[in-house]
């Protein structure tokens, strides 16, 4: 019998690309010299970017959903541009929240115009390329390529294998080798229930991402001797 094993819900999912996350910045920001950790926080954007997905899905008010990730994108900013760039506003790369939000307005804009006006279709492609493009020059974390892999984890979300080549494609030639190693992300993937889990971690995620960075820059400091 080949029978699914789903055994993983939503919550250890996030914890997963939580930790894997750290473990990335651990290495970003104190520990730049040792690639191990970098490779194992390819694990943690696959996961978030399928989980923003399955939010999606499931959501009961988008547009709450939307302003959560708005709000912390500008919350997380200065943390996140003194942590990995010594200054409290680097215009060179912007925390991961933009990209989340972008790529939650593609699905949401695509869907929308498909239904509303004849020729949607093409109509939403031009509008997804655009915000794409507007992530790439805000230099969101993973750019346009981390939208392209929203889009692509939501319309072929019913189409495993396609939608895992096409993941390996965009981080082959997005992102470079090193981002095969976000691959990994499939299994847990994989092993999703489609269940929430017990207990809610809606605003857990939100809070977590800029104080963990905070938490690191003051290790950084301490390390340097600069506090």
């Amino acid at each position: 019998m080949n029978q699914k094993i789903s055994c993983l819900n939503g919550n250890i999912l996030k914890w997963i690309a939580i930790i894997t996350m750290v473990i990335d910045h651990v290495g970003a920001i104190l520990f730049p010299q040792y690639d191990m950790f970098r490779i194992v926080g390819r694990i943690a954007f696959p996961l978030f970017a399928f989980l923003l997905v399955e939010g999606y899905v499931h959501t009961s008010n988008i547009k709450k959903y939307m302003v959560r990730l708005l709000v912390f994108a500008f919350i997380a900013e200065i943390p996140f541009d003194i942590a990995m760039y010594s200054q409290p506003f680097y215009w060179g790369h912007q925390n991961i929240f933009w990209t989340l939000f972008l790529g939650l307005l593609v699905l949401l804009l695509l869907e929308r115009v498909q239904k509303r006006f004849s020729g949607g279709l093409l109509i939403g492609f031009f509008a997804g390329v655009a915000i794409m493009v507007v992530s790439q020059l805000l230099h969101t974390d993973y750019g346009a390529g981390g939208v392209v892999l929203i889009f692509v984890l939501f319309y072929f979300r019913e189409k495993q294998w396609l939608k895992y080549f096409l993941m390996a494609i965009i981080f082959l030639l997005g992102f470079g080798p090193m981002q095969l190693f976000g691959l990994i992300a499939v299994i847990p993937m994989m092993l999703y229930n489609g269940q929430r889990g017990n207990y809610s971690m809606k605003y857990f995620f939100y809070l977590f991402y800029p104080c963990h960075l905070i938490v690191l820059q003051l290790i950084w400091m301490i390390m340097n001797g600069v506090l």
